[in-house]
């Protein structure tokens, strides 16, 4: 009797624009849709969050000025990003927005490698695309 694999889960891919990435560092880095970090006025950048929400299909809209999704608990959010029953951020989100800005506090039991601001960009993007591989996205960064 053969035995059957389980089938793989079947990654989706999310491109991240450094260009537009608040992140650590920046005033608005926790937006999900934020005017330019530097001052510009600029709406459009986002944290990683922002660009998830994007790949669910929400418009500039929906997510601007808001710091997480259960601020855009209309959106389509994958599995593990909400709470199912109460609709707020789940442990996962809470995470990635620790991972995004080491300012958000997260758990005090459980800190980030990141918590320090001397993380460096590729540690960063490396922590992110690790913990998004958990909700079924392959991060793929680009200028």
């Amino acid at each position: 009797m053969a035995t059957t694999k389980p089938a793989r889960k079947r990654l989706k891919k999310l491109v991240i624009k450094e260009s537009r990435w608040l992140r650590w560092g920046s005033k608005q880095s926790s937006l999900l849709w934020g005017k330019s970090p530097h001052g510009k006025g600029r709406p459009g950048n986002m944290c990683c969050l922002g660009f998830l929400a994007q790949a669910c299909g929400a418009d500039a809209r929906q997510i601007a000025s808001k710091y997480s999704p259960q601020d855009a608990p209309k959106i389509k959010w994958p599995k593990g990003v909400l709470e199912s029953r109460s609709h707020e951020d789940s442990r996962w989100t809470l995470k990635a927005l620790g991972l995004n800005d080491s300012r958000v506090a997260v758990d005090d039991k459980k800190r980030h490698v990141d918590d320090a601001p001397d993380t460096t960009l590729e540690e960063r993007k490396d922590l992110l695309a690790k913990h998004f591989l958990k909700i079924g996205f392959k991060l793929v960064f680009v200028p």
